[in-house]
């Protein structure tokens, strides 16, 4: 059965292996999620609203 883990203290190949086995892995320490966080909290209005948008295969995330 999948688990879910939040920012768990493995190495980088335990990491895959649990990925690759079908666990969600949730790491809140990222750079880019605090800076999402922060716009969440403080910068939204609301006529501000975030859409995905796909660039190369990826997704991200954007206000509009």
């Amino acid at each position: 059965m999948p688990a879910i883990l939040t920012n768990p203290v493995v190495t980088p190949a335990e990491l895959r292996q649990r990925l690759y086995g079908g666990d969600l892995v949730l790491l809140t320490g990222l750079p880019k999620l605090a800076e999402l966080v922060d716009y969440i909290r403080h910068g939204s209005t609301p006529s501000t609203r975030i859409t995905t948008c796909r660039s190369r295969g990826h997704r991200s995330l954007r206000g509009t």
